[in-house]
């Protein structure tokens, strides 16, 4: 099943949320070896970068999956991606469509994906922000946002999810989440955003 891009798009503009601001609020990582991340490639459909605990961006998920339980889990062939991505929704891409399932090489990477569990109200989002390799495991981090504390113009529930590419390891993976309320969220990220379009607008 896939899901069209107008929600995604409103609840950008509606809130502006970038993880950017959240590096405000201490945000634990770990002292061993940063592992890069990489989002699936596909065209990228938004302006919005969501800045890494490890140093670095990311484009923003574009992906939603229902389920009536959180998930945390790690995919190392294809068989367990291709039954991922039947039960995903996976937004469409302006002027491109849906993207096709990418083509990921297992024998060097793997792919690590949370899902928040299905959320009666919009206002909730979740994704990965970081990875750490120390004592022998790596360490998956991951920021949820709880929308509860806000209310949303938009009617409809979440269901949100992502999923990211690291290379492949068999050391034992450890999801390690932080959730922050959307109200502090949003105050944040109006700050953040309000101090961007200064500089931005200000001076050569």
């Amino acid at each position: 099943m896939k899901l069209p891009l107008v929600f995604c798009l409103a609840m950008f503009l509606a809130s502006a949320w970038t993880y950017s601001g959240a590096q405000q609020k201490p945000a634990q990582f770990c002292s061993g070896k940063p592992i890069p991340i990489a989002t699936l490639p596909d065209p990228r459909m938004n302006a919005i970068r969501l800045q890494l605990r490890s140093g670095g961006d990311r484009d923003f998920p574009k992906i939603k999956f229902l389920s009536d339980t959180p998930l945390q889990f790690v995919i190392r062939n294809r068989a367990e991606f291709i039954d991922f991505w039947k039960r995903a929704m996976i937004y469409a891409i302006p002027g491109v469509g849906f993207p096709p399932m990418p083509e990921i090489d297992f024998s060097k990477e793997m792919l690590v994906a949370v899902v928040m569990g299905n959320k009666p109200t919009p206002g909730y989002w979740i994704f990965i922000d970081g990875a750490c390799e120390v004592d022998d495991r790596l360490n998956i981090f991951v920021t949820s946002i709880d929308g509860s504390p806000c209310k949303s113009f938009i009617e409809g529930m979440s269901a949100e999810a992502d999923i990211v590419i690291v290379p492949r390891t068999d050391l034992p993976v450890v999801f390690r989440e932080t959730t922050v309320a959307c109200n502090e969220w949003s105050e944040q990220i109006r700050r953040i955003t309000q101090l961007s379009l200064e500089d931005r607008w200000c001076c050569d």
